[in-house]
């Protein structure tokens, strides 16, 4: 049987179209033109990794990010009261995210901060109510409880959406676009005299070696001497 010209020139057009589809989807991964990886290690001044758990590594560009960074969406973070700590003691959170706070306690908490960047009160609260804020300005934030005074959490609210927190001081980004950024690296631990902030041109993948020149400071505990727990048990 015979067919026309236009037939076989069909066929074999379908036969090319799953290399075309496939050259569209690794188009379309690609969240940038081109995109760098950069890797962090933060030393202590003796040139060994710090021991810092919680800091946090972020970068903010000088420049005018593609949209699909913008649209990153924002984070909802959980900061607890659980065994009449904070829980976690650190956070991050992008500038926008909504900020909750769930009592776990079988006691009252009037959480609190006088902090600029979000200076807020929830007065007495426990059970299923769970208040929730806007993380509207960027900085640190100390969080304390008004009925236990030993309670402290820090929060960072960053404006960016390229950030990260580890447990340990070393951080790895992927899919970054190229340009300037301003890095800085946090944790309530770091001395405030140290400059742990400079600007990078990311034009290729990149590995930095940052060196604390100070030591770090001790983290306030969360630990409530005995007679202060028995003494709030009727909160």
């Amino acid at each position: 049987m015979l067919f026309p010209a236009n037939v076989f020139q069909a066929t074999r057009s379908l036969l090319h179209l799953p290399s075309l589809i496939l050259s569209l989807v690794a188009i379309t991964a690609a969240p940038y033109a081109a995109a760098f990886e950069l890797d962090i290690q933060l030393n202590d001044k003796h040139g060994n990794l710090a021991k810092i758990q919680g800091a946090v590594a972020y970068l903010t560009p000088t420049f005018d990010i593609p949209d699909t960074a913008q649209a990153m969406p924002h984070s909802v973070r959980d900061i607890a009261q659980e065994n009449r700590k904070f829980t976690p003691q650190i956070s991050v959170i992008r500038k926008s995210g909504t900020l909750r706070f769930p009592n776990k306690d079988n006691v009252n908490h009037h959480v609190y901060s006088f902090s600029k960047p979000l200076a807020f009160e929830l007065p007495l609260y426990k059970g299923s109510n769970v208040p929730e804020l806007k993380a509207i300005n960027a900085g640190e934030v100390i969080l304390g409880c008004n009925i236990h005074d030993w309670m402290i959490g820090y929060l960072l609210i960053v404006d960016t959406p390229f950030y990260q927190q580890n447990e340990s001081a070393n951080w790895h980004f992927s899919d970054l676009p190229p340009g300037e950024y301003e890095l800085a690296i946090w944790h309530p631990q770091i001395n405030k005299q140290e400059a742990l902030t400079q600007k990078i041109a990311l034009t290729e993948n990149t590995t930095l070696n940052l060196n604390l020149k100070l030591e770090l400071s001790r983290l306030k505990s969360q630990s409530p001497p005995q007679k202060s727990v028995d003494e709030d048990d009727y909160f």
